[in-house]
């Protein structure tokens, strides 16, 4: 499938704004791509053709990203979790896979902490480990690393006010930290996919994902830094569709 014709646009009427999507109808299996910070759907425009043409692919504009609105709240990772649980429900997808990369993975987390409903999570290289924070112990460290972390988003998106409201939550709201407590809770097949060169987020946290959650696997992409899925899209893809074939009926 190719992203540019294949995809039809759409939005959804969440409770804080329109969220928009691009979905490719298919009879096949369903899942649903959750992008980064900063970023948008075009962030997996080199992964679909490596999908297969019959399976439902439905591409997300996190609020405050891409097209979707852009609210003045204060943003966290619960609230992503929750209107995209709003947004399956609506569109009666309750039923597909949901795969996260970086903050989309600390969201797609939390979307299987709390329950709501997917066939399985495949979590890319996320953030939200509690001892990523940990290991900033420093004030100081914390603060330049949340600085970087601003201006290097600020570098793909413009909405200075959205990306600093999302950073400021990850690093100073702790209850929404990954804790081993709440990998616990979560009962859905996953796939934890990771670049073994990864210098934002390092491959020790895949690894802690990986031993904290149940039913969970560990795939490492050699060579592969923090975005796999857009250097190696054809090694992540064989992964994906492996996974969501032994979670098939």
């Amino acid at each position: 499938m190719e992203f540019e014709k294949d995809f039809e646009e759409g939005y959804f009427d969440s409770r804080l704004g329109k969220i928009h999507y691009k979905e490719h109808m298919g009879d096949g299996d369903k899942i649903v791509l959750i992008h980064g910070l900063a970023v948008n759907v075009r962030t997996w425009r080199k992964f679909v053709p490596f999908l297969p043409e019959e399976m439902h692919v439905v591409l997300v504009d996190l609020l405050g990203h891409g097209l979707s609105a852009a609210p003045d709240i204060d943003y966290s990772v619960f609230v992503q979790a929750n209107l995209l649980n709003e947004l399956l429900a609506d569109k009666k997808l309750l039923d597909s896979f949901i795969m996260g990369h970086s903050y989309g993975g600390w969201i797609a987390a939390m979307h299987a902490i709390h329950g709501y409903k997917s066939k399985g999570i495949i979590l890319e290289d996320a953030a939200g480990m509690r001892e990523y924070f940990d290991d900033m112990s420093e004030a100081s460290v914390r603060d330049e690393r949340k600085e970087r972390l601003i201006s290097d988003a600020m570098a793909l998106s413009g909405n200075a006010s959205v990306i600093r409201s999302i950073l400021e939550d990850d690093f100073e709201n702790g209850s929404e930290h990954l804790t081993e407590e709440m990998l616990s809770k979560i009962d859905l097949p996953t796939m934890v996919v990771w670049g073994k060169n990864d210098p934002t987020v390092s491959l020790k946290y895949g690894e802690l994902f990986n031993e904290r959650i149940r039913n969970s696997k560990l795939e490492v992409v050699p060579g592969a830094e923090h975005t796999p899925h857009y250097t190696h899209p054809k090694e992540v893809s064989s992964i994906l569709l492996k996974f969501i074939g032994a979670n098939s009926p």
